[in-house]
């Protein structure tokens, strides 16, 4: 390695020290820039609509802390009662016809093998029969001994999934009807305990047919009246005077209007003769218009088959 004479040394600092200088004047500059770096002014936001009418302000370019996530653990599942028997029910039906499967199979290997057998033996009985053929005889013989075995033996399998199969379905035909038994019990016992309230609340109940029908002549008339002042409106006649609608209804137990027919007009004059038709027409367009009715479902068997009476003021 060359030595170092006393100008390279000096010329070898001075580059050193140059480039400490330099890296010195970046670093304020830097440090300069970064007291001018303003933090933006917050932006104010509305929320428009039915969330709030209060502002919400938040910080522009402030990162909003990320919100919580909270993970539902899944829920046991349990298959219903009445499906898991039904599921043991297709299996052992399903095991039945397999053995029964089985059992056919063996029983036609079974009736082969005893045809084969029957006819090595009787190979093997010539008087000119080989050895050969006296030991398929055997073999054969053999053979069918044992297919038979395994014929009675699926014979055997297969009986015995039968009756389970048929165990299984009378069970849950059993559990069935114990079910529906057991509900209708609970539907009977619920009516028996309704008609006890009822008639413990005695003229209270809402099976008193005179305030009910009035109940409901109440609320008809306050819900239909705006509707007939509109309607009716421009009905006139020579002089003031009015008319009473009188209308039948049938009412539908969802509270909605069947049908409605005006069995009877009150206060018709010579005078107002001419707007009779008119104001029946806009009686029943009014009560149409304003179905269904606020009735009390509980008296349904006093309102389905009810009626009004409507005043309608005819101007001059």
């Amino acid at each position: 390695m060359p030595r170092l004479n006393n100008n390279d040394i000096v010329a070898m600092g001075a580059t050193v020290g140059g480039h400490g200088l330099l890296l010195a004047v970046i670093a304020l500059g830097l440090l300069g820039m970064e007291e001018k770096i303003e933090k933006p002014e917050s932006l104010a936001v509305s929320l428009v609509g039915e969330g709030s009418s209060e502002p919400v302000t938040g910080e522009v370019g402030a990162a909003s802390p990320a919100p919580e996530t909270v993970e539902e653990a899944p829920e046991e599942t349990s298959e219903p009662a009445e499906d898991v028997e039904e599921k043991v029910d297709t299996r052992a039906a399903d095991a039945a016809a397999e053995r029964a499967k089985d059992a056919a199979k063996a029983k036609a290997d079974a009736a082969k093998a005893a045809a084969d057998a029957k006819a090595a033996a009787d190979a093997a009985k010539r008087a000119n029969a080989t050895a050969a053929e006296k030991q398929r005889a055997k073999e054969a013989a053999e053979k069918a001994a044992r297919l038979k075995r395994e014929k009675e033996a699926a014979d055997r399998k297969a009986k015995e999934a039968r009756e389970k199969a048929a165990k299984d379905k009378a069970a849950k035909d059993k559990a069935a009807k114990d079910k529906a038994a057991k509900d209708k019990a609970a539907k009977e016992k619920a009516k028996r305990d309704l008609e006890e309230l009822g008639k413990g609340l005695g003229g209270n109940a809402s099976a008193n047919a005179d305030q009910a029908r009035s109940k409901a002549s109440a609320t008809i008339g306050s819900e239909v009246l705006p509707e007939v002042k509109k309607n009716c409106d421009g009905l006139s006649a020579g002089e003031p005077s009015s008319l009473q609608i009188l209308v039948a209804l049938t009412i539908n137990k969802n509270r909605t209007l069947a049908s409605a027919s005006v069995y009877e007009v009150r206060g018709d004059t010579p005078q107002n003769r001419s707007q009779v038709e008119p104001a029946k027409q806009c009686v029943l367009k009014s009560l149409r218009s304003v179905s269904p009715y606020n009735l009390n479902e509980a008296d349904y068997d006093v309102w389905k088959n009810h009626k009004v009476r409507i005043k309608v003021n005819i101007k001059r």
